[in-house]
This record gives structure tokens, C-alpha cells and sequence, in this order.
């Protein structure tokens, strides 16, 4: 999720002009080599930059604690929306044509059971606002673009 939530977020900067001079970071919680992967390329933290957070910086989160403020939450631990094998295969289905029109594409390699979000800080450093991920679920953008617009004065 968290490649379309990049997305998003990045998107975000493009709907109003006040909101160009905004900087967008993002951390990751790993870098090759994983168990999985020798390099990069395997992993995908250069296509993740490019791809999908073009207008942010990506940076190794190496002590988690930007993980560690959003709950250290983890996919396992989060309720399902339902317990119905056929409303979870639909609801899978629907997440897949939703990035597919995005034109997000995972690798699932690395540690994607890790739940993130988004924190937006103002000027002067102070959390302005935090969002825990939801999985399956899109970003609240107006409630984010909400936040921007105080943020800049609109």
C-alpha cells in the first residue's frame, strides 16, 4: 500500500500552487541487502523514489521511530472488515483495480506487513497532523489537504 499511498500524497502537491513550496520526505524501514534481496533493484527503493515519491526525499528510518510514533502497527494486527472469505477476495479484488488504474505496481518483496502513515508537520516543527494507514484503504485527502491549506494560510 504504502506505493500508492506515495502516490497519493505526492498527487496532493500538484492540486494547488500554494502547496509547491511544501516538502515531502518519506522513510523506509529497510535497504538491500534483506533477506530477501542482495540489492536495490530487487528490493525496489529506486523505483519506489522515482515511480511513486518523484517530488519527496527517501530516507532509511534505521531506529523506526517515525514507525514507532504511528503505533508500530503491523497488517497482522489489524481487525479485518469483515470475516467473509468471499467480501475479502472482492475487497482484494477492488484494491488491485484500484491500483492497477494508478498504475501502481508492487514487488512484494521486503517487509510489507508494516503498517505506516502519514505526518504532516507545520513550520515550526509541531505535528500538525497524523494519519495511520489503513490497509486497503485510500488517504484521506481532504482531510489532509485541509491541514496543507492552514499550513500555507489558504
Amino acid at each position: 500500500m504504502c506505493r500508492e499511498e506515495a502516490l497519493d500524497v505526492t498527487s496532493l502537491l500538484n492540486e494547488k500552487d500554494s502547496f509547491s513550496n511544501l516538502k515531502l520526505l518519506a522513510t523506509i524501514k529497510e535497504i538491500a541487502p534483506t533477506k530477501q534481496c542482495d540489492d536495490d533493484a530487487c528490493l525496489g527503493v529506486s523505483d519506489f523514489a522515482k515511480k511513486y515519491f518523484p517530488s519527496g526525499e527517501v530516507y532509511l528510518n534505521e531506529e523506526n521511530i517515525f514507525w514507532k510514533v504511528l503505533g508500530s502497527r503491523r497488517i497482522t494486527s489489524q481487525r479485518p472488515a469483515s470475516y467473509n472469505p468471499i467480501k475479502i477476495y472482492k475487497g482484494i479484488k477492488e484494491i488491485g483495480k484500484r491500483q492497477s488504474a494508478k498504475g501502481v505496481e508492487g514487488n512484494l518483496k521486503g517487509e510489507g506487513i508494516v503498517q505506516g502513515g502519514i505526518i504532516i508537520f507545520g513550520p515550526s516543527g509541531n505535528v500538525e497532523y497524523v494519519y495511520q494507514e489503513k490497509t486497503g484503504y485510500e488517504i484521506p485527502r481532504d482531510d489532509i489537504i485541509s491541514v496543507l491549506d492552514r499550513i500555507v494560510g489558504e
